[in-house]
């Protein structure tokens, strides 16, 4: 079943100390709160799915937090999207192999937000950034020749 796109649907960020000092711990986690059926992906033998996904970077000790809301549209056989909405509402477990794609994408959108919205609170990129960093050369004067 293919990804049809993400969708972010609500992104907040609150800076909770102006000033802080020393070290500053950044987790980040994501969950996946509800799965539901999409009906306007539906055709006569493709079914639709969201999975709606939270994302989280939380700046401790108590420093700032920054959620992004959104969902990721799959579609399907009908079949299979019928027994992937049926299983979810037993136990909340995705099949690995679609979890796995589903939760890289929402990640990857909700990262290049939580970028953004640290750069706008003035906080520390939750990401490495690469750094170009100069390396001066050795210059050598050219042989004399004789």
């Amino acid at each position: 079943m293919p990804i049809v796109g993400a969708q972010i649907l609500k992104v907040d960020g609150e800076k909770k100390n102006a000033i802080f000092s020393g070290k500053v711990n950044i987790k980040n986690g994501l969950s996946f709160p509800k799965v539901e059926e999409v009906s306007s992906l539906n055709t006569k033998e493709h079914g639709g799915a969201a999975f709606h996904f939270k994302f989280v970077y939380d700046y401790e000790p108590d420093v700032a937090k920054m959620t992004v809301d959104g969902r990721v549209l799959y579609t399907g056989k009908k079949e299979e999207v019928k027994k992937l909405l049926e299983d979810w509402a037993k136990s909340s477990i995705l099949p690995p192999e679609i979890m796995e794609n589903v939760a890289n994408l929402a990640m990857n959108r909700a990262n290049i937000e939580c970028v953004k919205l640290a750069d706008v609170l003035d906080l520390p990129c939750p990401l490495p950034i690469p750094r170009f960093k100069a390396v001066a050369e050795e210059v050598k004067a050219p042989a004399k020749s004789k």
